[in-house]
This record gives C-alpha cells, structure tokens and sequence, in this order.
C-alpha cells in the first residue's frame, strides 16, 4: 500500500515565455514495487535542449529508484550507491543524445529526487535547488542549493565532477510527513534565508485531502497567478506526503474552504454530501447497500444517494474499490 500522496506542478517562466523557450523544468512520479519516489530536474539555461535531458533524467532517477530501492537503502558503500545512480542516469542521456544527434552539454539539468517504502527514504541532490521535510508541523530544509563557487553557476547531470558534487542522503521516515523538492526558480517565493515560507505547510495539508488531480490543478493556478511572477525563471515543485499528529482535516477548515472542497454551493448540498462522507468515513471500504441503509437515517433516499455517490466519486472525494465493485472508500482525510 502507498501511503504518499504526491502533488507537483512545473511552469514556464516569464523569461522563457518572452524568448518563446520551452520550460527547462521537468518533474515526475512513480509508484511501483511499493515504493513512491518524485523527482524535480531544471535544465541547463544555457543548453537548447536541456528540457529534453531534464524529462529523461527524471524519469530514468524515479525508475531506477523503485526498481532498486532495497538494494540502495542497505548498501553502506555511499560511493557506490551514487555511481550506479548516476551511471543509470548518464547511460540515459547518451543514448538521448545519439538520437537527437547532440553532444550530452546540450542535455544537462540539476536532478533532485526522493524515495521512500514507508519505513525508509532515500534523498538525491545535484545541483541547484532546495529539498525540504515537514516535521512536526514545520518545513526545515535538509539540502541546499550546491552553487560552487558563485551564486549564479551550478552542477549539471552532464558535469565533469556530477559525481563528486551528487548528495545521497538516507533514514527512516519516522516523523516524517512530507518532502518537498524545488526548483531555484520557486525558491524566489518559498525560500529565504534557508527558512521555507509558511505556505508550504498549507500546501501539504491540502495535497493529503484533496484528490490529486484537483491539487495539481490549484497548484497550476497557484504558480502561474503568483509565483512565477516573483522571478523570471521557470518554477517547478514535486511534494510526497502523508498525515502527522498536526494534520487538519475537513473538518478543521473554514467553512469557505469546506464549501470549495466538496464541490457546493448551498447549505443543503454540504449537509447532504457530508451525510455519506460522515457514513463512508472510518471504513476501509463500505458497500453500497450499506451506505444507502445508514443514510435512511439521516432522512436521505436511495436515489437521493445513488446520486450522491455519483458527484462524490466524480468529484474524486470517493472511489471505488475496483471497476466492477459497489464498495466505496473514502479518498481523503474527513
């Protein structure tokens, strides 16, 4: 069972729309072989085609990191666990290259990634950037941005020294109830003073209730309306988390955002929806039978909640077990 939730969004900067450039900022996801891992690539500015290397470089870390997590997170030789990761990611990129027929420069990016089974984690840094975790109610920082020399300048997955300058860092998750992966780029807005802003854990509260796909989007719309206009660059941010003793469910927010959250608009309709979120709530799963008998006690019908079930699970505040299953589980935290 995966027990992260991930939500992320990567966008063009101003710069890059007005020079009509593609957005160098790559991010990706993968569940498999129960481990969840994320990763963030922000490609070489001064490489055409870094995009291309960016996309490749993080899917290739997030594979990678699902298909050989047991063997990375037991290996004490550290040296050796960053080679074969690096190995994975330049044999990539090589082969990119032949196709798009470059040298491997045009295809560097920074690569920051993240992987955990749930009683494990695993962190990877090269470059620019800036990795966070929440931990009792707070986002602290556990990997700065490597800079070199001067502010302006950083390591690339196509660097001489990448495997000197990659971080590998790993430990238990326990107390662990979020990492976050970001670009220099958002860094103008959540980073400061190697202090993340406040935001961030508003963000990880609502990424654990809210169906991914409905994250994503606030996310999008977050970035494009506010963030991307406190920099030029392009933005990208990746996040992995899940709940802790400081979680605020539905329950705890405001009644505006109670409203916005499950999908209504008038008082009636947030009763009648919390009625079966109410009933569903607390079970692993709850057959449909059942919850239409529940809810003849809260004055509802049956057609009244066949339709209910049909605009929760549409909303993605419920889902179904299996395609063909009336058993319903509640998809957030009521």
């Amino acid at each position: 069972m995966y027990t992260w939730k991930i939500s992320g969004t990567a966008v063009q900067g101003r710069r890059h729309i007005e020079n009509d450039t593609p957005c160098q900022d790559k991010i990706f996801s993968l569940r498999k072989n129960g481990v969840t891992a994320i990763a963030l690539a922000d490609g070489a500015g001064s490489a055409s085609l870094s995009h291309y290397g960016a996309e490749s470089a993080v899917k290739v870390i997030c594979e990678k990191l699902c298909s050989d997590f047991d063997s990375m997170i037991n290996n004490p030789d550290a040296e050796t666990v960053k080679r074969d990761i690096l190995d994975a990611v330049i044999s990539e990129l090589y082969a990119l290259s032949r196709d798009m027929k470059c040298g491997i420069k045009d295809l560097g990016s920074t690569l920051l990634a993240a992987a955990s089974d749930d009683r494990s984690m695993m962190l990877l840094h090269l470059g620019d950037g800036v990795i966070g975790c929440s931990r009792r109610g707070e986002t602290v920082a556990i990997s700065l941005p490597d800079n070199g020399e001067y502010k302006n300048t950083t390591f690339f997955t196509s660097s001489h020294d990448a495997l000197f300058r990659l971080r590998v860092s790993k430990g238990s998750v326990s107390g662990i109830s979020g990492v976050v992966l970001m670009s220099d780029g958002s860094g103008d807005s959540f980073f400061h003073g190697n202090k993340f802003a406040g935001i961030l854990e508003e963000i990880k509260q609502k990424s654990i209730m809210y169906p991914e796909e409905d994250m994503n989007d606030e996310l999008r719309g977050l970035f494009d309306e506010v963030v991307k206009e406190n920099t030029r660059d392009d933005c990208s941010l990746v996040m992995m988390s899940r709940p802790d003793e400081y979680f605020r469910g539905y329950r705890d927010l405001d009644e505006v955002d109670q409203y916005s959250f499950i999908g209504v608009s008038t008082a009636q309709a947030k009763e009648n929806r919390e009625k079966i979120l109410g009933i569903i709530a607390g079970q692993s799963e709850l057959s449909r039978a059942k919850i239409i008998e529940a809810a003849k006690l809260h004055g509802l019908k049956r057609k009244q909640v066949l339709g209910l079930l049909r605009e929760l699970s549409k909303k993605g505040l419920i889902r179904k077990r299996s395609l063909l299953s009336r058993s319903y589980s509640l998809n957030f935290y009521f």
